[in-house]
């Protein structure tokens, strides 16, 4: 049995959250050094939070850059994504 599949569809729904994955990634990365001070001072405060990592580990410093890691990651796969639903949709055309 040979099951239809709308193509582009899909992929145009795919390129829309590839595309809000990027802009994501982009405000997260704006955003990571307000985000890593709370996140350092809270874990600081807590004792229960760092259990199984030493308190050097959630400095703002590191914080700061797993928040810019994680924005970049965003990006190069909201990007991927994007660019691979354009070109399913090219080549599909």
């Amino acid at each position: 049995m040979i099951v239809a599949v709308n193509i582009v569809g899909d992929s145009i729904l795919a390129a829309g959250f590839g595309l809000a994955m990027t802009l994501a990634g982009v405000l997260h990365f704006r955003r990571s050094r307000k985000l890593a001070n709370p996140s350092s001072r809270q874990v600081a405060e807590h004792p229960w939070q760092r259990l199984w990592f030493p308190a050097r580990w959630y400095s703002t410093d590191k914080l700061f850059f797993q928040a810019r890691a994680t924005a970049v990651g965003m990006i190069v796969m909201g990007s991927f994504i994007f660019i691979a639903c354009i070109v399913v949709l090219l080549v599909h055309q």
